[in-house]
């Protein structure tokens, strides 16, 4: 086989002979950050292959910190309840979304669990600024009641933690929200412990230690920018419907707009996170980071689409990363041949095969599953030339020198939806 190119003999999390990941080890070992894509959130057999990759490179190349696409003070809930035992699956009903706590994460779950108990944990963390759970909306404003008035009691009254929750509950986009002067009114209970944070650090190191005095600034700061996410999103939509409501058409241009306006706004406080986790908690350790393909990938705006300006000014939080750390971190996108896997309609059949495209050509290797260093092709390979890919959420008809848009593929011939948890 091609040196780019190998095999894997399978996904299957629970196999543990390593020797088909040499390659993968070879090029990925020395990183601070590996980014293990997926294509949709409900693509099961890349569920099970992130999970033998994750166990390798903890196992294998000392990785330690697994990040996810998820709520940083959800994750902060599940990695406490982690630690005190009892079940892991509720943990991670705190910190995980819905979508991965399927039947193919069992073994995941179930690892971090043993990890945990056996005293070399692989630490859960997250790096979005939205919350994961309702149970973790229902608990940030008691959390932040107990921290702040551990060192004075009158820094917060009951009514002001009543509208931090009211807040906390109305920072799920499309839910009823506050109106105007009540959402002004907790924000403005949010900055004063956003300053109490600032200026009596001191007291709170000395209550909480440093780690945790660090964890309630981050825990603001996305409380503060989830709910400004949120605002924007619900701003959007109400303006669009008074719109429709005047008879203005709501056009494929204006959805394009809120698309690229969310997107980079999230996906650049995912980048922060991530570097705040890097910089500080996680300084000099290795870290994994699951996520969507698309938040994964650099250099997106070389991505071309039927529309020419689909990507143009689209930045993602693979895009920021790679700015910061440059080759010390590694993008493995996820690409399938045919299958079941999410589609923006649902779950459904893959599109056709485009010849040419880079679904057809590594499928053209022969082989079921594979891992594809597209980094290290040589410079004048055939796969350094745009062509057709379903990298980006499945979309066909989407062309790119995919080298420059991630690092590496996951290869799975054949895409299988994820299942419902057996014991559910």
């Amino acid at each position: 086989m091609d040196d780019w190119f190998s095999p894997l003999r399978t996904i299957d999390p629970t196999d543990e002979d390593w020797s088909d990941l040499a390659h993968f080890g070879d090029v990925v070992g020395d990183c601070d950050l590996v980014l293990l894509g997926e294509a949709g959130h409900g693509d099961g057999s890349t569920f099970l292959a992130k999970t033998r990759l994750i166990k390798y490179l903890h196992q294998v190349h000392g990785f330690d910190v697994l990040t996810f696409e998820a709520g940083f003070y959800s994750c902060e809930k599940a990695h406490a309840a982690l630690i005190a035992g009892g079940d892991p699956w509720a943990a991670l009903d705190e910190g995980l979304h819905s979508v991965w706590l399927t039947e193919e994460l069992r073994e995941l779950v179930e690892y971090v669990d043993a990890t945990y108990r056996e005293g070399r944990p692989l630490r859960i963390a997250g790096f979005d600024c939205q919350f994961s759970s309702m149970a973790t909306i229902e608990k940030v404003a008691d959390d932040l009641a107990g921290w702040f008035t551990a060192i004075d009691s009158s820094i917060l009254t009951d009514s002001d933690v009543v509208q931090l929750d009211r807040l906390a509950n109305s920072s799920i986009p499309f839910r009823p929200q506050l109106t105007p002067t009540e959402r002004a009114e907790a924000r403005r209970v949010l900055h004063r412990l956003r300053d109490v944070h600032r200026y009596r650090r001191e007291e709170l190191e000395a209550a909480w230690g440093r780690d945790t005095t660090e964890t309630i600034g981050q825990v603001l700061l996305n409380f503060d920018e989830n709910d400004e996410f949120t605002w924007f999103i619900n701003r959007w939509v109400k303006d669009a419907r008074s719109r429709a409501e005047g008879g203005v058409i709501f056009g494929v241009n204006d959805g394009e707009d809120l698309f690229k306006a969310l997107w980079n706004i999230r996906d650049t406080l995912q980048a922060d996170n991530l570097r705040w986790h890097m910089d500080t908690r996680f300084a000099g350790r290795k870290v994994i980071a699951w996520l969507a393909t698309g938040h994964a990938i650099h250099g997106s705006q070389l991505m071309r689409a039927e529309d020419p300006e689909r990507f143009s000014g689209l930045v993602t939080m693979g895009d920021l990363v790679s700015e910061r750390l440059g080759r010390r971190a590694y993008c493995v996108g996820v690409n399938s041949h045919d299958g079941v896997a999410t589609l923006p309609s649902g779950m459904g059949d893959l599109p056709s095969v485009e010849s040419g495209s880079l679904e057809d050509v590594l499928h053209g290797m022969g082989a079921q599953y594979a891992f594809a260093d597209l980094r290290g092709l040589p410079e004048d390979h055939e796969l350094r030339a745009p062509r057709p890919g379903r990298i980006f959420g499945n979309l066909p008809r989407i062309v790119a020198d995919w080298s420059r848009v991630t690092d590496g593929v996951l290869f799975i011939d054949s895409m299988a939806a994820s299942t419902p948890r057996h014991d559910r």
